[in-house]
């Protein structure tokens, strides 16, 4: 099953080394990186906020518990 996996993968690499004039040129990101991270910036801020709240909640609910349970 590997061996039709890797030779699928060969082929298909290959095909597309033949139809690019320059391989590399498809690994450029079509975005500028500042962009990316910008945007990225915000998503993980709000993910981080948002962790810190749970953890928090959770901590506080495992001394509660521990409060209850002494």
């Amino acid at each position: 099953m590997e061996q039709t996996y890797e030779k699928k993968a060969r082929a298909a690499i290959k095909k597309y080394v033949k139809n690019e004039e320059d391989p590399i040129a498809g690994l450029i990101p079509k975005k500028m990186n500042v962009d990316l991270k910008r945007n990225l910036a915000i998503k993980l801020d709000k993910l981080n906020n948002k962790t810190e709240r749970a953890i928090l909640e959770l901590l506080s609910k495992s001394l509660i518990i521990m409060i209850v349970c002494v």
